[in-house]
């Protein structure tokens, strides 16, 4: 299953401690415990795994931070009051 960029940070957003995980030049999204997060699509089930190219996008966009083995979304900016 093809998901558009924006699908998979609107995933990661979903809930908290989401992430992608690099392995042997696979990527796959899993949950905070680890466990991989599926979608349903016309009753059947998939699993969440970004190209290689949607990755390195992300990175280049600065929508994703590499941690280790880990694709994370950057900490979200706070909005401070002007003094």
């Amino acid at each position: 299953m093809m998901l558009h960029i924006s699908r998979i940070t609107d995933l990661l957003r979903k809930k908290p401690g989401r992430y992608i995980h690099h392995d042997a030049g696979n990527f796959r999204m899993k949950e905070a415990s680890g466990e991989d997060v599926n979608l349903t699509e016309d009753r059947r089930e998939y699993l969440v795994e970004p190209t290689a190219q949607q990755i390195d996008d992300l990175l280049d966009a600065k929508r994703l931070l590499r941690d280790g083995s880990k694709y994370v979304l950057p900490p979200s900016r706070a909005r401070r009051p002007r003094e």
